[in-house]
């Protein structure tokens, strides 16, 4: 490359160039640099390189946008200085593609097209466009998603209707799902006479079109599964292809629903099979009525000997969840390019990880405590997932109806048959548990207020802290009781109730306290409901010193955060004041 000479060249032997990445230009920006061409002139030359008998215009597209505005009103100003180079067409995209990157309102899709064809003309590999334009290879990878974007998608990005982020969602899908999004939830005129209207990507929109694949039912790494479409963990479809995007290997989607909803359904039919031998196990329904969503399949499962509830009959084991660092912070939009903020958010991930960890043990050992049942689903997102339930003792679904069946018609089926049979049993269970309440609701009406029962006089008795003891811990969240055991040795043995004295007894009602009642909102006012502040009287009555020490440690930690937060929001507004007069110069002009 050598630099040739400088000249002031006529306006009208300027040509663009077709390789230049920057295809958009901000109208108010070029009219704001016009505005100071006509007072000062272009003050950096433009670069160009001779195109026959025209030059082309190798950096300096916007400076020539403006120097025509100015030549509309003023003919004389014709010229603009530039630096005539000799460059061949690599030199010119190489100098372009650079030029690109160091601009501050340069549009990220602006940079994926010049990096896409960077690429794929063989001329960078994404280590050396790292390394050329200085951005890290999380931040090339992240513009090469956009290319993906269909031409409407593009248009809306350009026009300001979608950010970045949006963006790359909307990337991970093909042209034809990204527009008929568009044409279902938006209005794609509209949304191009408004930049202010945004396009956002709703969750239940990720869920319609892709199936997360950590929480697929099938085996991700089966390759014989669908053997035309082999192990998902390196297919194109998949989001989070360790190759190429490795920030999304926690996050990561299946992109072609039709095949995760195959091998979805091949997985159940298999582990069907395998739940119909398993005597141990039922089967339930995610719906929530009395009666199935697919009543055929349900009911011949019926017929067949098993069980089947529908949710009405059943709660679930819940299993503990953990979101992925990536998902943690998008969830609480934090900002993690601050050090200190970003060592506050690992810690409570950390805190979070740890306490997953737990629940998970604690999970486990209810599932081996024998005290749940195995349940496989059959029906909705989590059909052949296996779950673990106890049985509420509310109307089962393995009645299909609660109405009385006439076995003696003409069409009686087997099924009615067995129906009848089940409505049967289950009234005289439902007639046990009435006799059963009775009997109760008679037993406690001797202890009203004013009864002359003897039981009501004196201390508690050993077996009344017992049953108080056994109250407590059964009215205790799940996340506390696993403190509670351990702190008062506490058994969870219905048969082996350790003995409870009235000192521990006290002990234990006061930790109910504190389990049970909400904490108060310490830094905005306290919450004006009564729990609320019963909660913090307590806490003052037990440990004021440990609870006023709790408040400034943690109010610190808070302080610090907000005033980072005004800090910036400072800053914003300062560079808002900056260029609101200019932009009202720019427009008087």
């Amino acid at each position: 490359m050598q630099e040739t000479n400088f000249k002031l060249i006529p306006l009208s032997d300027l040509v663009t160039s077709p390789t230049n990445p920057r295809k958009s230009f901000d109208q108010s920006k070029t009219t704001e640099l016009a505005e100071s061409i006509k007072e000062k002139g272009v003050l950096q030359p433009i670069l160009v390189r001779a195109k026959g008998k025209k030059f082309e215009i190798i950096c300096g597209e916007r400076r020539f946008r403006a120097s025509q505005m100015v030549k509309a009103v003023n003919k004389q100003k014709d010229t603009i200085p530039a630096i005539i180079r000799e460059m061949d067409d690599q030199e010119v995209r190489e100098l372009q593609l650079i030029e690109n990157f160091q601009r501050e309102d340069v549009h990220p899709m602006e940079e994926a097209l010049a990096i896409k064809y960077a690429i794929e003309t063989g001329q960078y590999s994404t280590e050396e466009l790292c390394a050329k334009v200085g951005k890290s290879e999380y931040y090339i990878k992240q513009r090469i998603k956009l290319n993906n974007l269909s031409d409407k998608l593009q248009q809306l990005f350009f026009h300001g209707n979608l950010n970045i982020s949006t963006a790359i969602k909307f990337s991970v899908y093909s042209h034809e799902i990204q527009d008929e999004i568009i044409e279902d939830d938006f209005d794609f005129e509209d949304l191009m006479k408004d930049p202010s209207e945004k396009v956002e990507l709703q969750k239940w929109t990720e869920q319609k079109y892709t199936g997360k694949l950590s929480e697929a039912t099938f085996d991700i790494n089966d390759k014989e599964l669908l053997k035309d479409m082999g192990s998902c963990v390196n297919c194109r479809f998949n989001t989070g292809v360790a190759l190429l995007f490795p920030e999304d290997a926690n996050t990561a989607r299946c992109t072609n629903i039709a095949c995760y909803k195959l091998k979805t359904e091949t997985t159940f039919l298999v582990e069907l099979e395998k739940a119909k031998q398993d005597p141990a196990c039922v089967f339930v329904s995610t719906n929530w009525g009395d009666k199935f969503d697919n009543p055929k399949f349900c009911n011949g499962l019926i017929s067949d000997g098993h069980d089947v509830y529908t949710k009405y009959s059943y709660e679930e084991l819940e299993k503990p969840t953990l979101e992925s660092w990536e998902e943690y912070k998008d969830d609480r939009d934090w900002n993690t390019a601050d050090e200190d903020d970003r060592a506050d958010i690992e810690e409570d991930f950390q805190k979070d990880r740890e306490d997953y960890l737990d629940d998970l043990a604690k999970y486990n050992d209810s599932v081996e405590s024998g005290k749940y049942i195995k349940a496989l689903i059959v029906d909705g997102n989590q059909k052949g997932e296996y779950i673990y339930i106890t049985i509420s003792g509310k109307k089962s679904s393995s009645q299909a109806s609660s109405a009385k069946v006439d076995t003696k018609a003409a069409d009686v089926t087997v099924a009615d048959i067995d129906s009848e049979i089940a409505r049967i049993k289950e009234k005289s269970k439902r007639n046990k548990e009435i006799d059963e309440n009775k009997i109760w609701d008679e037993l406690k009406k001797h202890f009203a207020p004013g009864s002359n029962s003897s039981v009501l006089k004196g201390y508690f008795s050993a077996i009344e802290r017992k049953a108080i003891a056994q109250s407590i811990y059964e009215k205790l969240d799940f996340n506390y009781r696993d403190t509670f055991r351990k702190q008062y040795n506490w058994k969870d043995n219905k048969n082996q109730f350790p003995e409870v004295d009235e000192q521990t007894l006290r002990q234990m009602t006061r930790f109910f306290f504190l389990a049970v009642l909400p904490p108060t909102t310490l830094f905005n006012g306290f919450s004006n409901s009564p729990n609320a502040l019963l909660s913090i009287e307590l806490a003052k009555e037990y440990f004021s010193d440990l609870l006023n020490e709790a408040i400034n440690t943690q109010k610190a930690k808070a302080e610090k955060r907000e005033n980072k937060v005004a800090q910036t929001i400072a800053e914003l507004q300062a560079k808002k004041k900056e260029l609101a007069p200019k932009k009202a110069k720019a427009v008087k002009k």
